[in-house]
């Protein structure tokens, strides 16, 4: 069976809100960050249907997105997702420094201007902590899950009592 993947017009993509968020919060991360690294690359792709599993409370957590907007941005040194979530609010789907510029701190200065560029554009950033790669066991991946929940919050995410979503308000 042949796979066929439906293309989208500019115009059809922007002309919903939601979708113009996360184009523009995109687009402008994206500008940020050539500036500060090399070979930074911005793809948008309309996500058909998409999902995040995470581990809450002992359990398996899933979130449904449905068909949203992604605006990836990569770099030899990072991947960054974001979806488009509603019209004031991005998801940040994820956020990878590769193995090898780790422990220098690069995800807390991508962090820190995704956050300033949310209090600038007046988004709110969602997100769902995921310690990506960590393990199959649910109470050590809870545990590495715990510690970027930790990392979120001095950031100033707050946490939702029902669910391991966090969220951060824009301070515009």
């Amino acid at each position: 069976m042949e796979m066929t993947t439906k293309k989208y017009s500019a115009k059809e993509i922007l002309s919903n809100k939601t979708n113009m968020t996360a184009w523009l919060f995109g687009n402008v991360l994206h500008k940020v960050l050539k500036e500060q690294y090399k070979d930074v690359t911005l793809t948008p792709s309309v996500m058909e249907s998409d999902f995040i599993k995470a581990v809450y409370k002992g359990k398996s957590w899933k979130k449904d997105y449905g068909q949203h907007l992604r605006m990836s941005i990569k770099s030899p040194v990072f991947i960054i997702d974001v979806n488009a979530l509603t019209e004031k609010t991005i998801d940040l789907f994820s956020i990878v420094v590769k193995d090898e510029f780790k422990k220098q701190g690069i995800g807390s200065k991508l962090l820190a201007t995704m956050v300033s560029l949310a209090d600038n554009l007046g988004n709110d950033i969602s997100l769902v902590p995921v310690a990506i790669n960590s393990t199959n066991n649910i109470k050590q991946a809870e545990k590495a899950a715990q510690w970027l929940r930790d990392w979120y919050s001095s950031y100033e995410f707050s946490k939702d009592k029902d669910s391991p979503e966090m969220i951060y308000h824009a301070n515009f």
